[in-house]
């Protein structure tokens, strides 16, 4: 396991900051739903905590993915309907949570490891916000 202190920006997977600032240009409301209790340090050690406008961890659930309760939970924090969210993800709990939270999903990786998720994809470089946006 690698220890925060190694974590840089390039740990983040093509696409991801030009996606998110694409996003937070048109007002589009980003959250971080994460199992994690190291996700908000890694967010800010990568330096892309200013596009989200809120971040659930590890230390604000009871229910990991494949449990929708994190993906819920951002939603609620957003004000927003959550068939309305687009979950972005790159492992098959995520993409469970998300079917089980009644959020479309868009899978980063191969189909064969996230075959339920609506839209897969290589990574984020692979797809541009209009695209993205037309998803949710």
């Amino acid at each position: 396991m690698e220890s925060l202190e190694n974590v840089a920006e390039d740990a983040l997977l093509p696409g991801s900051t030009k996606i998110l600032e694409e996003l937070k240009k048109r007002n589009i409301k980003i959250a971080v739903a994460s199992n994690s209790k190291n996700a908000k340090p890694i967010i800010e050690k990568v330096h892309i905590g200013k596009y989200f406008d809120t971040i659930v961890d590890g230390y604000d659930i009871k229910n990991n993915k494949p449990h929708p309760e994190p993906f819920l939970l951002a939603a609620q924090r957003l004000g927003l309907d959550p068939k309305y969210c687009l979950v972005v993800e790159d492992a098959i709990a995520g993409i469970e949570a998300a079917n089980a939270a009644g959020m479309p999903s868009l899978g980063i990786g191969e189909k064969e490891y996230l075959p339920n998720a609506v839209v897969i994809i290589k990574d984020l470089s692979k797809i541009t916000a209009d695209e993205l946006l037309q998803l949710s």
